[in-house]
């Protein structure tokens, strides 16, 4: 979905771009919490900053009754980008989970998923997975 970044990601300069392996961005999305979900509603395109969690198989996020995230997304194909600079220099990598939006199939995943972010007693919310059908990433380096 090319509504979550605009502009080249590197900025201006010369730079070496690189295929992550699938391992690759499975440590990536490891060792971050907080990604950009894009996704479709009917008044178009939207792209918001999420936290997430990871399983073996899936993206989990915990999100508030209230965001219209799970109204539009659920049953849905979304996008998560995690992105980030690597380097003093300029480098960066980014990482896409491309998949469908659903409601956890096992209610073992909510009580075995840590969250980072936590929400103020008395806000519901609700969880939502994106399976971890299509994953890339690239690695973008000074020159």
């Amino acid at each position: 979905m090319s509504y979550l970044r605009g502009g080249d990601p590197a900025g201006e300069g010369s730079f070496r771009r690189r295929r992550l392996s699938e391992r690759e961005c499975r440590s990536w999305l490891g060792s971050h919490h907080e990604g950009r979900l894009g996704y479709v509603t009917g008044r178009g395109p939207r792209a918001v900053v999420v936290c997430y969690s990871v399983t073996n198989e899936q993206i989990v996020l915990q999100l508030p009754d209230y965001s219209e995230i799970t109204q539009y997304s659920l049953d849905s194909q979304v996008t998560l980008e995690v992105d980030g600079q690597v380097s003093p220099l300029g480098g960066s990598e980014v990482v896409m989970v491309t998949g469908r939006a659903h409601r956890p199939e096992d209610p073992a995943i909510v009580s075995a998923t840590e969250f980072t972010e936590s929400w103020p007693p008395g806000v519901s919310t609700n969880i939502m997975c994106v399976d971890l059908t299509t994953v890339e990433g690239t690695e973008t380096t000074p020159i």
